[in-house]
């Protein structure tokens, strides 16, 4: 009966943890999306257009995109993981408002001309906020260095141990390259 309860109340809390409403303020990612054969020049700039949201599944939000027939094709230039993906979203909005394009709606498009130069600013956005303490990403895809190490040193002595292993297994003909064995050469 209590194994019962249990598996009830663990299925309990699974539904309640799907059903529960998702916030943009949970771990996700800021994507950067490219509009691939859109770019305008001004004087002195080659614009590209780009747009820059936030989606706990990138590849499902360009999909998305293409569903809503663009006018053009999109590709994902960059995605990085965050524990806040409202904030941080909003913080690169402000920062890159002046390249924002402007549209007559009521809400703020997410959708900004970049130059070069606004380009690589963007990245190095990403690659700050990608390693940021408080809004970098939820798990570190690096190791620390001492289990780099430790892992190298063991890929070295398993290389060595399978090279003599083979070496040892390699008739002794072979070896002495005569094709001739002990036993023919006497």
């Amino acid at each position: 009966m209590a194994k019962n309860k249990d598996f009830s109340d663990l299925l309990t809390k699974l539904l309640q943890e799907q059903l529960r409403p998702i916030s943009s303020h949970d771990p996700g990612y800021i994507y950067l999306i490219k509009a691939v054969g859109f770019h305008g020049i001004v004087p002195g700039f080659y614009l590209g257009r780009y747009k820059i949201g936030l989606s706990r599944d990138p590849a499902a939000r360009l999909e998305n995109f293409y569903d809503n027939q663009p006018p053009c094709d999109l590709e994902i230039v960059r995605a990085i993981e965050v524990r806040d993906m409202r904030a941080v979203e909003s913080i690169l909005h402000k920062q890159f408002q002046t390249a924002r394009i402007s549209l007559n709606r009521k809400r703020k498009p997410e959708w900004f001309d970049l130059n070069p130069w606004q380009f690589y600013m963007v990245q190095r956005a990403f690659s700050c906020y990608e390693k940021h303490p408080v809004y970098g990403t939820v798990a570190s895809r690096q190791l620390p260095k001492s289990i780099s190490i430790v892992l190298i040193l063991a890929s070295l002595l398993a290389l060595s141990v399978a090279g003599n292993y083979f070496i040892s297994e390699i008739p002794s003909q072979q070896l002495n390259g005569s094709g001739l064995t002990e036993k023919d050469g006497k």
